[in-house]
């Protein structure tokens, strides 16, 4: 417990720095940080994150004084500051539980990787096309049935069974492939 005498308010600006790391994306951004200095589209693939919520997280970061940006050739070069150096080592080993191992960087790689690692699987590229392309056969087949004989029922019908086919199987295979 801390004496009467000690003060132990924290200044507003480091205030505003742990806050800004707090968030989950960015402090998985800072500990990817922390392994090399990288670009936003590189940082963007390997956190699977979206460039404009990447971009917006970043931002955050370097009004925060916890990301420093310079420009290389064409590219901007992200890297973390002093202070999100220490802000990071210090959630890392609180959320750890290992203040006693200060100095076991096995550990404290293992939390990096652990953090780090994508928030989802995205499914490939051509599973996604999959759902589209059931939903958009079914509709064509019955719009032509519908015409040929002259039946707007079958048009209406294997429109709103084409769009229920892509829906279920959209949730399938994310499902299947994000466990």
């Amino acid at each position: 417990m801390p004496s009467e005498g000690r003060k132990t308010e924290l200044e507003p600006e480091k205030l505003s720095m742990i806050k800004a790391a707090a968030e989950p994306h960015r402090m998985r951004i800072l500990v990817k940080l922390l392994e090399k200095e990288d670009t936003a589209t590189s940082l963007s693939k390997s956190l699977g994150y979206s460039k404009q919520l990447l971009s917006h997280h970043l931002g955050v970061l370097e009004r925060n004084g916890l990301v420093l940006k310079r420009r290389v050739e064409n590219a901007e070069v992200y890297a973390v500051s002093e202070a999100a150096r220490i802000i990071v080592s210090e959630v890392l080993q609180t959320r750890s539980g290992i203040r006693e191992a200060k100095g076991s960087e096995a550990t404290l790689r293992v939390e990096r990787q652990r953090v780090t690692a994508p928030a989802t699987r995205r499914p490939a590229s051509g599973l996604k096309l999959i759902p589209l392309i059931i939903g958009i056969c079914v509709a064509l087949f019955a719009f032509f049935r519908g015409v040929l004989e002259g039946q707007p029922l079958w048009i209406l019908s294997g429109t709103l069974v084409g769009i229920c086919l892509y829906a279920i199987f959209s949730k399938l295979i994310r499902h299947a492939v994000i466990p």
